[in-house]
């Protein structure tokens, strides 16, 4: 028994580690085939292997990735080819994450003098701007479908008022039209059709918000139909209110992870300081651009933060001030605000 232990304990010491060496390649679609992410390596691994991997959005968080693929090596090389936005004209702009495992449990036959391991890959698609374009058309898409939302509303408004006095069957055929528009809303919307919502944290709203909205619109219009117009109103009336809620949270919204939190602060800070070494640009869209990161800082920390906020918010108001006018005391202003922000980001690291 001993020396079967001591054996095990020798092929164990002895096991070879997998290597990967690989890149993520932005791919604009192909024919009928939409965008890709390719991930091209080598490795030590012998033909037949299996790596799985996992393809993420700016981070790795386990459980949400974006594209999952499975590569069986042959001749030291291994392909794989992700499709994170097949619908799309081209990947979102951003950073990607890939995880490749190599796991002796889940191979097709045992590959002996090898360990489990895991690699990471990184690519920087696109700058920053480009996100940020790409990101307001993707917002403004599921701000539309919101509005739409709330327009069928106004429908069950406007017939409140020209079907008064009618008997609830001549509701009936636009009771079945507005619930039909409704799901084809929610349908459009649906995240597995527009993946981009996932990556930027808006599938709540595309899911449950709509379907918020659509059980509002359709006791509204049941109401109406019943001659309840009073109630009816009442829920038109929150069908409004909600859908600008929805529109404001889709505009700027909440975050809720502190990792994402202080890569906010930090984006800020990187901003204040490209505003600094600009002095002569104009400094306007960096000012819009922190009242934007400082807005959303607002709504997404707790009570505890707000003071700090508020500060940060009138030191940005003096820098920004001085920073156009030129003045002497520019960059102590700039220190102050930065040590500020620091403050802010330190209990979340």
């Amino acid at each position: 028994m001993l020396s079967i232990a001591f054996l095990l304990l020798v092929q164990a010491a002895a096991a070879e580690t997998p290597v990967f060496k690989a890149e993520l390649k932005d791919m604009a679609p192909q024919g009928k085939s939409g965008p890709s992410v390719l991930c091209e390596g080598t490795t030590n691994l012998p033909d037949g292997a299996l790596i799985d991997a996992s393809l993420y959005y700016d981070h790795v968080n386990e459980g949400k990735a974006i594209a999952k693929e499975v590569a069986t090596v042959k001749g030291g090389k291994f392909t794989m080819d992700f499709q994170p936005f097949p619908r799309s004209s081209k990947n979102l702009a951003g950073k990607y994450v890939a995880v490749l495992r190599f796991s002796t449990a889940l191979q097709n036959r045992a590959f002996a003098g090898f360990t489990d391991a895991r690699s990471r890959i990184e690519a920087q698609f696109g700058t920053v701007q480009q996100f940020e374009t790409e990101a307001a058309g993707v917002r403004a898409k599921l701000a539309a479908e919101v509005q739409a939302m709330s327009a069928l509303g106004d429908q069950v408004r406007a017939k409140i008022q020209e079907l008064k006095g009618k008997p609830a069957e001549d509701w009936k055929p636009f009771l079945k039209e507005w619930g039909e528009k409704a799901v084809q809303i929610q349908v459009r919307a649906d995240p597995l059709k527009v993946p981009e919502y996932n990556v930027l944290g808006l599938d709540l709203i595309a899911t449950s918000g709509l379907e918020r909205l659509t059980g509002i619109l359709n006791s509204a219009a049941r109401y109406a139909a019943a001659g309840k117009s009073d109630d009816a109103l009442e829920g038109l009336t929150r069908l409004r209110q909600t859908g600008e809620y929805w529109v404001g949270e889709i505009a700027s919204p909440r975050v809720t992870n502190p990792r994402d939190i202080v890569k906010l602060i930090e984006s800020a800070r990187k901003l204040l300081a490209d505003a600094l070494a600009a002095a002569d640009a104009n400094p306007l869209p960096a000012r819009r651009k922190f009242l934007e990161i400082n807005s959303i800082l607002q709504k997404s920390l707790p009570e505890d933060f707000q003071p700090l906020i508020l500060e940060a918010g009138t030191q940005a108001a003096d820098f920004f001030r001085a920073l156009s006018d030129k003045e002497p005391n520019v960059r102590e202003l700039h220190a102050k605000l930065d040590q500020t922000l620091e403050r802010m980001a330190a209990p979340l690291k």
